[in-house]
């Protein structure tokens, strides 16, 4: 009888500990939550940086050597924003860039175009974004429908590196003067 309830304390513990491990197991494998946290929830005048990619071909140009400078400038960058909601947001604008520390700064003050909608995440690896100029010179457009790819995952964001059209857009870094996009986005003149 000893023996058997021996054999059957084993067994129980055995049990635990190979469920526990298959557990953690299936935690650390598994696909990144795809639910908001609450705090980005909060608040969507207040944008998390991981919710925000920009275009990785950006042109950086300096200014006049006539004009002493320690920047330069790129007119093309387009910054993406996923909000967790499921709003959508794109910012075509001004960038500086400082030469020696490489840190952008966003420029409100030259002309930027904005354009607003919503995202959907499909199941074949791909996002659903549909949008129409708020703000910039073709206000007017029509609706827009693009399809994002999404080429590398990412531990804490929707995606490591996205595509659209032929053009890779990646997790924002380095920006300064962040908080100004949220107003520049807000500022659509509807």
């Amino acid at each position: 009888m000893k023996k058997l309830t021996l054999r059957f304390i084993i067994a129980i513990f055995t049990f635990i500990i190979g469920i526990t491990a298959a557990s953690f197991w299936l935690l650390s494998h598994r696909e990144p939550s795809r639910k908001p946290v609450p705090s980005d929830i909060a608040s969507e005048t207040q944008i998390s940086p991981r919710w925000v990619y920009i275009n990785r071909d950006i042109d950086w140009e300096s200014p006049p050597k006539q004009i002493e400078q320690t920047f330069q400038a790129s007119l093309n960058s387009t910054i993406i924003i996923f909000y967790p909601s499921g709003k959508f947001a794109s910012v075509g604008c001004t960038l500086y860039r400082d030469n020696k520390s490489k840190r952008m700064s966003i420029s409100a003050g030259d002309d930027f175009s904005v354009s607003k909608g919503t995202w959907k995440r499909n199941d074949n690896e791909s996002i659903t974004a549909t949008s129409h100029v708020t703000h910039g010179m073709t206000r007017n457009s029509p609706v827009q429908v693009e399809k994002w790819l999404i080429r590398e995952h990412y531990i804490d964001r929707m995606a490591g590196v996205l595509e659209l059209n032929g053009y890779i857009y990646i997790p924002i870094q380095s920006v300064g003067n962040f908080a100004q996009l949220s107003p520049m986005i807000a500022d659509d003149n509807q």
